[in-house]
């Protein structure tokens, strides 16, 4: 580093795109894990590196002016990267140049605020945190994580539902988490450091005692006490329900027809419905939405039927994610509900010998440009362990959701974004896996 210098940070900014870019290709995704932990030396040895020229003085000559100019040219790269680039998940993380650019405007904006955050670390009650949260700061990246898990599952044992308050509580929770791993497992940051103890006497290796003797004390306790939360977890689960619609567990009740004699409606044979009765029937129809849909407790629903001389449609209620009110035109994911179904038939055709479940998918003409060099199996689709991103989270949908209308275009737009890991490897939910099979009947 010291030979080269800034030559060594651009090797490794080049790699970074460059594995980027094989990781989108056939070899790439056949090597997936290897290709993205290349990448993650290549990204991470980049901001080490700039640390070497930082702690060597080479930055020095960068004026704050100069670092905002930076922090703002990486924001416009990394925005620019977002709208244009393969992001699975649209998560930061999950793409190497995106986690660069991102990276370098943080970076730039502590550097051109150095100033100022070296007069606040001056100060008395700031500057102790700070050497505090310094001194610990592995041990809180390390246990954070840890933290915020335990104190999810308590707040959920808690029943607090209100958004503010279950915030508060979550934060307060992993606040305290933090501190306990700090105390039990902080202590090896100054070895590492080959800092003294605070009574100045060495580490010895019974220091090591402490924290499994801690950790076996609170398993203990936690599995005395297992039945507590389980006693709790009905009437939490009664507590949290009661703040909702009483929306049954099962599907609501259909709507009930009487007869109303001497109705056009009650004329209608098997035949065309035409001219009054067609009038009658949907004036009928418009009629039973509304109670229906009070008697079921749904917030909202859409009817449609069509049929010879008759096409119907009512929308009642709104829509749960948006408040907004529903209209015949909104379009409404079935969610998971032909999984079962698709898996069902999956295996009655591998019962018949018409499907290898171990084996690699045949080729399907539906989908032509499959990349079935990557070798997924049956198996592997319906255990979700493929690889392939759910199309819900791919840049074609995120970008245009209405390009994704029907199986084989959902399956496209997980093909065009790289593989989240390398098949058989790994589990990753995506509801792309059941569309495989769908789009090769949705062709035919």
């Amino acid at each position: 580093m010291r030979a080269v210098r800034w030559r060594a940070v651009l090797v490794a900014v080049t790699a970074v795109f460059v594995l980027d870019a094989l990781a989108r290709t056939g070899a790439g995704r056949a090597g997936f894990g290897t290709v993205w932990g290349a990448g993650d030396l290549a990204l991470y040895s980049v901001f080490l590196m700039v640390g070497f020229l930082h702690r060597d003085g080479a930055l020095r000559g960068v004026s704050r002016r100069g670092w905002a100019a930076v922090a703002a040219l990486a924001t416009g790269a990394a925005i620019a990267w977002r709208l244009t680039q393969p992001v699975p998940l649209g998560v930061v993380n999950n793409s190497h140049p995106l986690h660069l650019f991102v990276g370098a405007a943080w970076l730039a904006v502590a550097l051109a605020g150095a100033g100022a955050l070296g007069r606040l670390a001056a100060t008395r009650v700031a500057g102790g945190a700070i050497r505090a949260i310094s001194r610990r700061s592995l041990t809180i990246y390390l246990w954070h994580t840890a933290a915020v898990i335990v104190a999810l599952n308590t707040v959920e044992l808690t029943g607090i539902t209100a958004p503010v308050p279950r915030a508060a509580v979550l934060v307060l929770l992993t606040a305290l988490g933090t501190l306990v791993a700090v105390q039990l497992f902080g202590w090896i940051e100054d070895v590492a450091a080959r800092r003294p103890r605070p009574d100045q006497a060495r580490y010895r290796p019974a220091d090591l005692a402490r924290p499994v003797l801690v950790l076996a004390t609170l398993a203990a306790l936690g599995g005395a006490s297992v039945g507590i939360p389980i006693g709790r977890v009905g009437g939490t689960m009664a507590a949290t329900a009661s703040g909702r619609p009483p929306v049954p567990s099962r599907a609501p009740d259909p709507p009930t027809f009487t007869v109303d004699p001497g109705s056009p409606a009650d004329a209608v044979g098997p035949g065309p419905v035409t001219g009054a009765a067609a009038s009658a029937l949907a004036a009928r129809l418009d009629g039973l939405l509304a109670p229906w849909a009070a008697a079921a407790a749904v917030p909202g629903a859409i009817v449609g039927i069509t049929g010879a001389g008759l096409r119907w449609s009512g929308a009642i209620g709104w829509r749960p994610g948006t408040g907004q009110a529903m209209s015949v035109a909104d379009r409404i994911d079935v969610a998971s509900l032909t999984k079962l179904y698709t898996a069902n038939l999956v295996h009655r055709f591998a019962e018949a010998g018409l499907i290898d479940l171990a084996g690699p998918l045949p080729r399907l003409g539906s989908l032509p440009d499959f990349p079935y060099e990557d070798g997924i199996t049956v198996d592997e689709l319906l255990e979700h362990r493929s690889g392939l991103l759910s199309y819900g989270g791919t840049t074609l949908y995120l970008r245009d959701p209405e390009a994704v209308h029907d199986p084989v275009s959902a399956v496209m737009a997980s093909v065009a974004d790289p593989l989240i890991a390398k098949p058989g490897v790994a589990y990753s939910y995506s509801s792309t896996n059941y569309l495989v099979p769908s789009a090769c009947c949705w062709s035919r």
